[in-house]
């Protein structure tokens, strides 16, 4: 679904790039076409991936392996995000210290 999504806004854009160029020749696309042509493409894609029995084994694998994660809770996930925005400031505030000081001793010594 995804595929066909980019697809088809792909197809759309480079049909309006063609067209501000070669207004003329090429005419105004039928409404749906790009979406048609995006999924035909997508659909296409998925069929051979299906049928490609490597790229099948490595994505059920991948199925397989993302079925066994441990997600973490909402309460860790919040712990977690205030943990690195607690450091992300603290880091900020560090950095801006140096440059404050750093900036400091430059000037002083361009002004000898």
């Amino acid at each position: 679904m995804l595929l066909a999504y980019v697809l088809s806004n792909l197809t759309e854009d480079m049909w309006a790039l063609l067209w501000s160029y070669w207004p003329r020749q090429l005419g105004r696309p039928a409404p749906n076409l790009a979406s048609a042509i995006g999924t035909g493409v997508a659909l296409i894609c998925a069929l051979i991936a299906w049928r490609n029995k490597r790229w099948f084994t490595f994505v059920s694998e991948v199925a397989v392996e993302v079925s066994q994660v441990t997600w973490p809770t909402k309460a860790e996930t919040r712990v977690a995000t205030i943990v690195v925005v607690v450091l992300t400031l603290v880091c900020s505030v560090i950095l801006a210290m140096m440059d404050l000081f750093w900036s400091n001793v430059t000037d002083w010594l361009y002004a000898l």
